[in-house]
């Protein structure tokens, strides 16, 4: 299984360490219903059924 950081090498700029967690929030309006993560799927190659071992 590949960290998040090697999996989304090309798109980091850089990168902050520290010993406290940084919590992200907030949804991504394109993929944050049914549809439009299927849709996001489709256009990846990515099966639906598949969507556990992508994530």
């Amino acid at each position: 299984m590949q960290l998040f950081t090697e999996r989304h090498v090309e798109k980091i700029c850089g990168q902050l360490s520290c010993l406290d967690r940084v919590i992200i929030t907030g949804t991504i309006p394109g993929i944050c219903f049914a549809e439009g993560m299927t849709a996001y799927l489709n256009s990846q190659k990515i099966r639906i059924f598949d969507y556990t071992k992508w994530a």
